[in-house]
């Protein structure tokens, strides 16, 4: 967890690069919270109670959005984490690989370690369907 409290930016700021990353999202919506936990892993870490603070979110919501994130080795047990959206180098976001991250703590995809790939969840049969394949 990072504790220095220079490099944690306002939620403001947090709330702001979710629209850079995507303007139609709204504020509110479980996408744009999902998004601020994601973002939120930067500056806290895989910490549930941190990022339930830091967003102003209920502990369930975080939970079970970061209980995904575990699930698909995103996040790890050790307090690390995979973040192939950022570039530490540039601090440039591929946009398309954070909301992939999104979009698995929502529970609609899921990744494949195996393939190293990501796959659409069908909700009604309660399993997985074909790989998406390459999108990025």
């Amino acid at each position: 967890m990072n504790t220095d409290d220079q490099d944690i930016p306002r939620l403001e700021d947090v709330e702001r690069m979710v629209e850079e990353l995507d303007p139609l999202v709204k504020r509110g919506s479980e996408e744009f919270r999902t998004a601020l936990i994601v973002l939120s892993v930067m500056f806290f870490g895989p910490n549930v109670r941190g990022i339930a603070r830091f967003i102003c979110s209920r502990r369930r919501f975080v939970r079970t959005r970061s209980k995904r994130l575990f699930d698909n080795l995103i996040w790890f047990p050790d307090m690390t984490w995979r973040m192939d959206w950022y570039n530490v180098d540039t601090g440039e976001i591929n946009v398309a690989s954070f909301w992939l991250d999104v979009l698995v703590a929502m529970g609609k995809v899921v990744w494949d370690p195996a393939k190293e790939g990501f796959a659409l969840r069908d909700w009604d049969k309660k399993e997985y369907s074909k790989p998406i394949g390459d999108i990025l």
